[in-house]
């Protein structure tokens, strides 16, 4: 049987987001889409920036590296709405996220005892606490590029106000799903395409695989990609 314990330990340091903003320069390099930079801090920042390193968003070489590489000069109102966007990520995390997270441990810990309603309620809050939770450390992330003069990939977009599997996936985790689209399952598609839309198929259930196994190494997370690769 497969040693989960130990996939725990070792999954995140391959889906980091280290990892994935350094094999996007290696591909982007290879592609001839940008120049290789010969500036160790230049490289260091982009892979390590402070804001961005636990939580994302992941940023693009393309659209980051050059931003190290201009001068900047200090932006008021870019300052004022970095400001904004962490307070509203402040809020997001300690008023919406932290308070539903206080009812959903409350409902989980005797769940045995409580009623349907009360089970889809705490389902319904869950959804919210991880959105909230989620998308308030990727607003104070912005917002503190913002406040040192960046411009980061924003990262998600109303993604529970959209109408379609598609649709909440390009809201959801922007810049990992559009990470996803161009790494994994572009070149899938491309490999596949001698089998058909079978081969879109088979490339699509990949890439959600991949996005329910970063969102957590357990095989529960894998169904769950599979799932909304079905859907899909």
């Amino acid at each position: 049987t497969t040693n989960w314990s130990t996939f725990n330990i070792i999954m995140p340091l391959g889906i980091s987001f280290f990892t994935f903003k350094l094999i996007s320069y290696v591909i982007e390099v290879h592609r001839q889409h940008i120049e290789p930079t010969t500036d160790v801090v230049t490289f260091a920042t982009y892979v390590a920036f402070f804001p961005t390193i636990m939580s994302g968003p992941i940023d693009r070489p393309n659209s980051f590296i050059p931003q190290l590489q201009s001068k900047r000069i200090f932006n008021y109102d870019l300052a004022v709405d970095g400001c904004r966007q962490i307070l509203w990520g402040m809020f997001k995390k300690m008023v919406v996220a932290d308070n539903c997270a206080t009812a959903v441990n409350k409902i989980w810990t005797e769940y045995q005892g409580e009623s349907g309603g009360q089970l889809l309620l705490v389902a319904v809050l869950f959804a919210f606490q991880l959105y909230a939770d989620f998308s308030g450390y990727s607003d104070m992330a912005i917002g503190v590029g913002k406040l040192l003069g960046f411009k980061i990939t924003k990262n998600f977009n109303y993604p529970f106000f959209k109408t379609n599997i598609a649709e909440f996936w390009r809201g959801w985790h922007i810049s990992l799903t559009s990470w996803l689209t161009d790494y994994v399952f572009m070149p899938l598609n491309i490999k596949f395409r001698s089998i058909g839309k079978w081969g879109t198929i088979v490339a699509i259930i990949i890439t959600f695989v991949l996005v329910g196994l970063w969102h957590g190494a357990n095989w529960t997370f894998a169904v769950f990609g599979l799932y909304h690769g079905l859907l899909y």
